[in-house]
């Protein structure tokens, strides 16, 4: 009788015991495909919060070897330098070496206004209005003479470049050298800014020049 009851007892335990296995594996898988899912959904947002790791979009230009040997370049370059998630829309504040300015360095502050090409000859422009005159500077993301790339705000447009700021009035590119950062909390989704700029120059304007300047090439019996 005392065995019986100790055989009981024991495969009690040993359902128990499998019960909490079992569960334990439901929960681990469930926790798994949650992480894939998220993890899929991180990896799809890298081509726009790291662009430069593309391959080159022109067919003929690609070369394995050649992206390769970059890529393996820009972690190196990434290990020495913080370079955050921007986009086109956000405001940066560059801090490049330069031998001719005060103290060695010079900081630029301005909206990127564009980002353009692949691996090392990833660039980025950054606009602002300085002494009532547009001002655009270029810089080689992997230059070795940027020292710092500081996000002062985070955001999108909804276009895929601002090019057409040239033509807008100054208000749209103007932003205080000493501003502040705008932080944002973690897992915070990125505002997009629905803002709509209004052009100084019509696309009627812009028709009325070209056809003027075509006018002048052929005067001159200029063919293009």
């Amino acid at each position: 009788m005392g065995c019986e009851k100790c055989w009981k007892t024991a495969e009690k335990k040993r359902q128990r015991l499998m019960s909490q296995q079992a569960t334990a594996v439901v929960k681990k898988e469930s926790e798994d495909k949650q992480n894939s899912e998220k993890s899929f959904s991180q990896l799809s947002d890298y081509r726009f919060i790291y662009p430069e790791f593309l391959p080159e979009p022109t067919y003929e230009f690609r070369n394995k070897i050649r992206e390769k040997l970059e890529r393996q370049d820009m972690l190196k370059r990434r290990s020495v330098i913080h370079i955050p998630e921007f986009y086109v829309g956000s405001v940066l504040a560059v801090t490049a070496s330069d031998p001719y300015a005060p103290g060695k360095e010079n900081r630029f502050v301005g909206i990127c206004i564009g980002r353009t090409y692949a691996g090392l000859r990833a660039t980025f422009t950054l606009r602002n209005i300085v002494d009532k005159q547009g001002v655009e500077i270029m810089y080689d993301l992997y230059n070795p003479s940027l020292l710092s790339i500081e996000v002062l705000r985070l955001e999108k447009r909804l276009d895929e470049h601002l090019y057409y700021l040239r033509d807008a009035p100054p208000e749209y590119s103007t932003f205080p050298f000493d501003m502040e950062p705008e932080f944002i909390m973690e897992g915070e989704p990125i505002r997009v800014n629905p803002i709509k700029v209004i052009n100084l120059f019509s696309s009627c304007h812009a028709i009325y020049i070209t056809f003027s300047c075509h006018k002048i090439l052929s005067f001159f019996n200029i063919e293009i």
